[in-house]
């Protein structure tokens, strides 16, 4: 595809978000609307790179006042009608995706069954099931709509555009650009607004999130990525090394910062992974080196007593407890989805965790997946993982060079990530991590639909 039709599909999409951030509900979300779905009807890849872009600020929804809004009674109890950036981008995405479809159906034919047979089928039809027993049912709908269906949505969207080591490589460009940008935000947020979170004797960055766990969990995916990019040698062009230099070294600082332990351990636990299965003695030396720079760090900026604390333990120690407690009591369906915090305050939280009693999820993947959605939703989580390391040690095993190898080793180390930060803090269930989930998962699938 040309330069120039790139630019104009970026500079159209630019177009919308603005429409659709700063415009009248009556002007603006019909012409938006129709700006973006113009861009995924003629380059579905830049108008997912947008939904990807916007799904950090999902906190910052567009509020429509229900008197603007035709029929809003019939979403809302006179509250504010709320959208995410990301909802916005990725349903009028859809609408030009469709187009694309409809114009092409006398053509191809999309390979349906390889969905409909599929562990995301099953996450989707457990979602669907858990409504059911959801005793709290509008925060279940609202996390069915922005964590499993749009997500869902986007997820599909890709899968039937990237193709290829191409389309890997230039998403993994993306996600670490985006990884850039947060970390710059972040780091200005801590240096020069204060919005920092005081606890443990360290002042943890938290940036445009609410909490200085919920930055680490995004940012702490893309660390690995651009750090075995780097240091790997799929690097060909002197911006991309600037880029992916940059990003490294202020994703480390940002992760330095939200003193998240859970983030430390997992992007250790994903370099060590790459160690093994590459052996590059260049990813060691960084690893030892990164290691003492951070105990060097932790003495000097105080953050040793949060480290060796064992109060964040012994909480997550009773959450999990409750957690199998509510598990044998709703071992199929589970409790429904985002309906955690109900059960947990009101029936399950043990007398001794008094302190913390408003917690909306175990703090465990396992844990999280089965309460959320029973006996099927760990069953899908299992499958989708099966998956996920068939198609990347497939591709492992026949990639032709240097560079694809990295390029692959970069997705199992954000999946390594994802799954080890995952044993002690949430990981999949909100809306920036689920779409950073199925990018992951989705890439991992690219090479074998290679473009012809």
């Amino acid at each position: 595809m040309s330069g120039q039709r790139h630019l104009a599909a970026v500079a159209a999409g630019s177009a919308a978000l603005a429409l659709y951030l700063f415009a009248p509900f009556s002007l603006g979300l019909p012409a938006a609307s129709i700006l973006m779905a113009g861009v995924a009807r003629f380059h579905l890849t830049v108008a997912l790179m947008f939904a990807l872009a916007a799904a950090p600020f999902y906190r910052f929804p567009r509020r429509y006042d229900p008197a603007e809004v035709p029929f809003a009674s019939l979403l809302t109890r006179d509250q504010p009608l709320e959208f995410s950036l990301l909802e916005f981008v990725v349903l009028s995405s859809a609408l030009g995706w469709l187009a694309t479809l409809w114009a092409q159906r006398s053509r191809s034919r999309p390979r349906w069954r390889a969905l409909v047979v599929s562990p995301v089928t099953l996450l989707l039809v457990a979602a669907t099931v858990s409504l059911a027993v959801s005793e709290v049912r509008h925060v279940s709908l609202r996390e069915y709509r922005v964590v499993v269906l749009e997500p869902l949505l986007f997820y599909v969207m890709l899968r039937s555009s990237a193709r290829g080591w191409q389309a890997i490589e230039h998403w993994l460009t993306a996600l670490v650009a985006l990884g850039l940008v947060l970390s710059l935000m972040a780091l200005y947020h801590y240096f020069f607004i204060g919005v920092v979170e005081e606890t443990g004797g360290v002042r943890r960055l938290l940036a445009i999130y609410h909490s200085p766990n919920a930055l680490a969990l995004f940012l702490g995916r893309i660390l690995p990525v651009a750090l075995v990019m780097l240091i790997g040698g799929a690097l060909v062009t002197p911006w991309q090394r600037i880029l992916y230099t940059a990003s490294a070294l202020c994703l480390t600082a940002v992760l330095w910062l939200t003193f998240s332990r859970g983030a430390w351990l997992a992007v250790a636990v994903s370099l060590a992974a790459v160690v093994l299965w590459q052996g590059r003695g260049k990813l060691v030396a960084l690893g030892s080196a990164a290691a003492g720079l951070a105990v060097a760090g932790l003495a000097v900026t105080g953050g040793l007593g949060r480290v060796f604390s064992g109060a964040t333990e012994r909480q997550r120690l009773w959450v999990w407890q409750s957690a199998m407690q509510m598990i044998r009591d709703h071992p199929w369906l589970g409790v429904g989805l985002d309906n955690f915090l109900y059960q947990y305050r009101d029936r399950y939280r043990l007398p001794e965790a008094w302190a913390e009693p408003d917690i909306s999820h175990p703090h465990n993947i396992v844990l999280d997946f089965w309460t959320r959605l029973g006996l099927p939703g760990v069953i899908a989580l299992a499958g989708l993982q099966l998956r996920f390391w068939r198609n990347a040690l497939t591709n492992l095993r026949r990639a032709a060079d240097q560079r694809r190898r990295v390029l692959v080793l970069a997705l199992m180390a954000a999946m390594t990530e994802t799954l080890v930060h995952g044993l002690v803090d949430n990981s999949f269930f909100l809306i920036d991590l689920a779409i950073l989930f199925w990018l992951i998962y989705a890439l991992a699938q690219a090479p074998e639909r290679e473009s012809v």
